[in-house]
């Protein structure tokens, strides 16, 4: 028995019947391109309406939202395990790109970072702390700490009166200081801090240490003050 086969608009061959797509439109039920240039003439389509096809997805989305966040919960309820395991494996193959992403996405926005970190603890005036005054702070600080006039690049946000006891998140309140000294003032006052400096480098003097820095613990952002 023949193969039925039928002629492609497309590349101007006749090809059997199964290299064409079904298509009840059709009065032979078959698309009147083959597979081969069907598939072309779509990949250029999409590349020549590339900004309709964006405009139509973004306002099919829109009006039908509700639907979308159902069919999406219903995916990820679904296929769970699988989703779980495919975010693993790009995780490891893209190990040193995602980290280069936060890292950028971290200098972009350090004074978001900063302020959602010092915001879980309301000060005693009920004051939550903005990038903005995070950024003020950032921009009068300078190049060199103001407790040990040491230079810096990367520091932390310090209240000179500490939130737990009784400081506030006004702007008059904060300075961006560098790590170690940031660290070492932990929740200590002004005058306890410089106390705690001029304590610590008497030691260092009487064991020989000289002028060494004080010791200072490795720099930890969940720590600022």
């Amino acid at each position: 028995m023949e193969t039925p086969k039928k002629y492609c608009t497309g590349c101007g061959e006749t090809k059997a019947l199964s290299e064409f797509h079904k298509d009840r439109s059709k009065r032979d039920g078959h698309s009147k391109r083959c597979k081969t240039c069907r598939n072309i003439y779509q990949k250029v389509y999409r590349e020549t309406h590339k900004a309709n096809a964006v405009t139509y997805q973004k306002t099919y989305r829109k009006s039908h939202k509700a639907k979308a966040v159902v069919r999406q919960r219903v995916y990820r309820q679904t296929h769970k395990l699988e989703i779980v395991e495919r975010q693993k494996t790009y995780r490891e193959t893209h190990r040193a790109e995602i980290a280069k992403q936060r890292k950028a996405y971290y200098e972009l926005h350090k004074e978001n970072y900063i302020a959602y970190a010092h915001n879980r603890r309301i000060d005693s005036n009920g004051i939550r702390l903005t990038a903005e005054v995070v950024e003020e702070a950032i921009a009068l600080a300078g190049d060199f700490c103001c407790w040990c006039n040491t230079y810096f690049e990367e520091g932390h946000l310090d209240h000179i009166q500490p939130i737990s006891r009784g400081g506030t998140n006004d702007p008059d309140n904060l300075v961006y200081i560098c790590a170690p000294c940031n660290l070492s003032k932990n929740d200590k006052t002004i005058l306890e801090f410089l106390l705690y400096r001029m304590e610590n480098h008497a030691i260092l003097g009487a064991t020989g240490g000289g002028k060494k820095p004080i010791a200072k613990t490795a720099d930890d952002p969940a720590r600022q003050h």
